[in-house]
C-alpha cells in the first residue's frame, strides 16, 4: 500500500519529465534543416564539423526514438524516463559546443594560432573552438625547373639562388680614356688589417698600415649632381640573404652581384664611371701618389679634456686640490653669461667618421691586392676604409693616373709587388757637398 502510494505521488514528475522530452525532441527536429546548412558552411577537415554532424545524426535518432517510446508506453517507469533525459541532456550539450562552433565560424572568429595540426583546423579539447592553424613556410627546393626559374634576374623566387643571377665573368671595359685634371675617378673600398715596419731604399724605417681591397661595383647612380657628377656604387664583402632588404635584394639581383656587407658611393665624372661587376685590383693606384684614407676612429669611450682636447690642465700647486685635470672655467661673467656653443670639454672621444689626408703609397702588393700606406689609417684592424685620390695633391699632368682604372696588360701576371720610385736625396747624407 505504502509503495502504491509513493508511485502515485511520483507520478506527476515522471508526466513533466516525458513532456520536455517530447518537448526537446519536437524542437531538435525542427532546428535539424538549418543547423545541417550551417555544419556544411564548416570546412570538410574539421574535426568540429564531423563532431556536428555526429551529435545532429545521434540528436534525429534520439528524437524518432524518444517520440516512439512515448506514443507506445505514456506510463513509463520514473527511472528509465530519468535516463533518458540524462542521455538527452548530454546530446544537447554536445549540440549546443558545436552550434557556438558555427555561430564563431560565421563571425569570423579566431582563437590564437595553434600548431597540433599544420594542415587545416584543429579542435581543442578543453574550450571546445575552431583554432586557425598557422600555415606553414613554403619550402624553396635547391634545383628547379627552367620554367619554375623564370626568365632572368627580374624573377623574384630566383633571389633565393644567388648562384643563377651572379655574374661570373669580369665585364669588358671600353677603351682607356685620356686623362684631363678636371676628371675623377672612382676610389677603392678596403679592411684594415694592422701596422707593420718596412725600411725604404735608404734605410729609413717606415710606420705601414697594410689594406686589402677585395670590392667592385654594385650599381650606378646615373643622376647628374649641381657638380655634373655621378655616383658609381662600390662593394665589398658578402653578406647573409636572411639579412638583406628585399629592396636592396632585387636592386643587387637586377645587377648581378651578391649582397655587399659594406657599400660605398664614390662621385665620378661621366667619362670616368665603370660597368656593373668590376673588380678593382690594387693596380688602380699608383705606388708614390697620395690618398686620403677615411675611416670610423677607434672609440676611447667618455674622456677629459686634456686627453680629448690636449688642455695642460691646471697647476699642481697649493690651492688646487683634487682638480689638476681639470679644464678650468668654461665661461664668461655676466655678459654675455652663457658657455658658447662647441666650447671644448669633456664628452664622447673617438667612433666618429675620420679622413686622413696626403698619405703615401709606399708599395702595393700585385698577387694578395695589399696597399701599403705609410703612416696609421683611423679604425679597427678588420674595419672598412675607403681609399681615393688626394685632393690636395693633385696628379701630375706629366704622369697621369691609368683612367677610368688599370686595365690587364700582357705580362701582368708576371708581376707581384710595385714599389715606389726612391727619393732624390740621400736623407743620411750629412754634409756632403
Amino acid at each position: 500500500m505504502q509503495s502504491l502510494r509513493r508511485a502515485l505521488v511520483r507520478l506527476p514528475t515522471a508526466s513533466l519529465a516525458l513532456q520536455q522530452q517530447q518537448h526537446a525532441s519536437a524542437a531538435a527536429a525542427a532546428a535539424m534543416p538549418a543547423m545541417a546548412a550551417r555544419a556544411a558552411a564548416l570546412p570538410a577537415a574539421s574535426v568540429s564539423a564531423r563532431r556536428f554532424a555526429s551529435a545532429a545524426a545521434a540528436q534525429q535518432s534520439a528524437a524518432g526514438s524518444a517520440s516512439a517510446a512515448a506514443a507506445a508506453d505514456a506510463d513509463a517507469d520514473v527511472v528509465d524516463a530519468d535516463e533518458v533525459d540524462d542521455s538527452i541532456e548530454l546530446r544537447d550539450e554536445d549540440l549546443i559546443l558545436n552550434w557556438r562552433d558555427v555561430k564563431s565560424h560565421e563571425r569570423g572568429q579566431r582563437r590564437p594560432d595553434s600548431k597540433r595540426d599544420p594542415i587545416d583546423y584543429a579542435h581543442s579539447e578543453l574550450h571546445g573552438s575552431v583554432h586557425r592553424v598557422r600555415e606553414p613556410r613554403p619550402v624553396i627546393p635547391a634545383e628547379l625547373t627552367p620554367e619554375e626559374q623564370g626568365s632572368g634576374p627580374d624573377f623574384i623566387p630566383t633571389l633565393l639562388r644567388p648562384v643563377e643571377w651572379i655574374r661570373p665573368t669580369q665585364p669588358a671595359l671600353p677603351p682607356p680614356l685620356p686623362w684631363h685634371p678636371s676628371a675623377r675617378r672612382s676610389g677603392v673600398l678596403g679592411t684594415k688589417l694592422g701596422m707593420m715596419q718596412l725600411w725604404d731604399h735608404h734605410g729609413v724605417r717606415l710606420p705601414i698600415t697594410v689594406i686589402k681591397v677585395d670590392c667592385q661595383v654594385v650599381g650606378q647612380k646615373q643622376q647628374l649632381s649641381p657638380k655634373g657628377l655621378l655616383g658609381l656604387q662600390v662593394g665589398q664583402g658578402k653578406r647573409k640573404l636572411k639579412n638583406v632588404h628585399k629592396s636592396f635584394l632585387v636592386h643587387c639581383a637586377k645587377n648581378g652581384v651578391w649582397p655587399p656587407r659594406r657599400v660605398v658611393e664614390f662621385p665620378c665624372t661621366p667619362d670616368g664611371m665603370l660597368p656593373v661587376g668590376w673588380r678593382f685590383s690594387v693596380r688602380h693606384l699608383v705606388p708614390g701618389q697620395f690618398v686620403d684614407i677615411t675611416g670610423t676612429s677607434i672609440g676611447k669611450g667618455f674622456q677629459g679634456g686634456m686627453k680629448k682636447w690636449g688642455f695642460g690642465g691646471l697647476n699642481a700647486s697649493h690651492g688646487v686640490s683634487v682638480s689638476h685635470r681639470s679644464i678650468g672655467a668654461t665661461g664668461s661673467r655676466q655678459d654675455p653669461g652663457r658657455v658658447f656653443k662647441n666650447k671644448k670639454m669633456p664628452g664622447r672621444m673617438g667612433g666618429t667618421r675620420v679622413t686622413k689626408q696626403n698619405n703615401k703609397l709606399f708599395k702595393i702588393d700585385v698577387k694578395n691586392n695589399l696597399l701599403f700606406i705609410v703612416g696609421h689609417v683611423p679604425g679597427n684592424k678588420g674595419g672598412f676604409v675607403t681609399v681615393r685620390d688626394a685632393v690636395k695633391k693633385p696628379w701630375n699632368p706629366n704622369t697621369p693616373p691609368p683612367f677610368p682604372t688599370y686595365q690587364t696588360q700582357k705580362g701582368d701576371e708576371l708581376v707581384e709587388e710595385i714599389v715606389c720610385a726612391p727619393a732624390e736625396s740621400d736623407p743620411f747624407a750629412f754634409g756632403v757637398a
